[in-house]
């Protein structure tokens, strides 16, 4: 990845200045013809690239984060439990001789699950990415002052117009 220069705003809120760091890591796939072609004949080609680098946030916005980021590890750690509450419901539910049984179990399992995803999802912060050739910033403020210092990371298309 070449050298860039960030503006000295927050990455997340683009108010404050930004004086933490804050490590972005970004995966980009790139899927080609020949990885079409791969799939036909039982070939995987799939081109998997993972990039990280660094921001700057401010205190508060590095707060959130952290908050957002213990939520979503006590999230994953409540998956475990509600797998080994589904086995045991499953094992209720066998003993009840119910013919639905089965039916009941997997209905509870898939939207405990999907409810899990749904919150999981939500609380993740996406600050940036990088596709190997531009970067990309959810906050407008920031994205513009990061625009302005390199333009030739940003696609053409969303550059700032002066």
């Amino acid at each position: 990845m070449e050298f860039f220069r960030l503006p000295s705003i927050c990455a997340n809120c683009g108010i404050e200045p930004g004086t933490n760091p804050w490590t972005i890591t970004t995966s980009f796939t790139n899927i080609s013809a020949l990885t079409l072609l791969g799939m036909f004949f039982g070939i995987s080609i799939i081109n998997h690239r993972k990039y990280t680098f660094d921001v700057s946030i401010c205190g508060t916005c590095r707060d959130k984060i952290l908050k957002r980021l213990q939520l979503r590890h006590r999230i994953s750690l409540g998956c475990y439990g509600t797998g080994i509450m589904g086995v045991l419901l499953w094992l209720y539910l066998a003993q009840t001789n119910n013919e639905d049984a089965l039916a009941h179990w997997i209905v509870i399992v898939v939207a405990v699950w999907l409810l899990i995803l749904v919150a999981h999802s939500l609380l993740a912060t996406r600050i940036g990415s990088f596709n190997g050739k531009y970067f990309k910033f959810k906050n407008p403020a920031f994205f513009r002052e990061f625009a302005l210092l390199n333009p030739d990371l940003v696609k053409p298309s969303r550059q700032v117009r002066q």
